[in-house]
């Protein structure tokens, strides 16, 4: 069965924005700025966020002094995906509208609708329905084709973050298909790690298994090894709901383990509640 992949163009973009001016040798007389641009993808991918938003700030500050418009904006939505990844939504929220508003007087649609595409998800996670669809569709109206599957997982998103509904499943396969053809394993593992998600709600505890595991072998292959306790926690719980208690102790250790010091440490007693079913 195929993953299904959850926001994985703009998954993408956010690695490309995160390491804008930052992967380049080049340098401007008296401006420095691309060092931290690398320091904060690195600690972002490492799972160190607030070193990352020290060294985004940083960066932002110093394109200021050379007029680097462009830059800041990119470090304007670099600071919001860091936000976003923390948890701390309204933060994300307001960096991003601005990052938006800037995109907008830079004529760049492209980059703006990606802004837009995580003002969306913010607002979903905060369950103001209203704000969501109203940004959906502003984001939606400036994308272009190759963004389509980006905005149909957004969609899918949504949906099941205000309302649980497993219909979603129908739009993260038409992304999934595109991300599978071209073998982006981030974008896979993401894509199985979601759709696990669901799955477990769903009560299809076999099927989340195979999906998480595909997941974590995808995350061994990619830069933000992160993202590997939240599929470790689950497969904790998955575990358990299984009756694989010595394996549910054995993911919830690691997890714990690899885990970014920001997130609060998870009690084990969620995971053997099941309670994402």
């Amino acid at each position: 069965m195929k993953c299904r992949s959850i926001a994985p163009f703009c998954i993408i973009l956010c690695a490309a924005l995160l390491q804008f001016s930052g992967c380049t040798n080049r340098t401007t007389k008296g401006y420095d700025q691309p060092t931290y641009g690398g320091q904060g993808y690195k600690h972002f991918c490492e799972g160190d966020f607030r070193a990352a938003l020290d060294d985004y700030r940083t960066a932002y500050i110093y394109a200021g002094k050379f007029d680097r418009i462009v830059a800041q904006t990119g470090y304007l939505f670099n600071t919001g995906r860091v936000y976003y990844e923390m948890g701390e939504i309204d933060s994300c929220i307001s960096v991003m509208k601005s990052a938006w508003e800037n995109y907008e007087k830079l004529i760049d649609t492209t980059d703006a609708s990606a802004a837009a595409g995580f003002i969306t998800l913010c607002f979903a996670t905060k369950n103001i329905s209203d704000s969501a669809w109203s940004w959906y569709e502003k984001g939606h109206s400036q994308s272009v084709e190759s963004q389509r599957p980006f905005w149909q997982t957004v969609k899918a998103r949504v949906l099941w973050i205000i309302d649980k509904d497993p219909k979603c499943l129908v739009f993260l396969d038409s992304a999934a298909d595109y991300y599978n053809k071209r073998k982006d394993h981030l974008s896979i593992a993401l894509n199985c790690l979601y759709s696990a998600e669901v799955l477990f709600r769903e009560g299809k505890t076999a099927e989340a298994e195979s999906f998480l595991k595909q997941s974590l072998a995808k995350f061994d292959l990619v830069k933000e090894q992160y993202r590997r306790w939240k599929v470790l926690e689950m497969l904790a719980k998955v575990s358990w709901c299984m009756g694989k208690q010595d394996d549910a102790q054995s993911y919830y250790n690691r997890a714990v383990q690899c885990m970014p010091e920001s997130f609060e440490r998870p009690d084990f007693k969620e995971v053997r509640g099941c309670s994402d079913k």
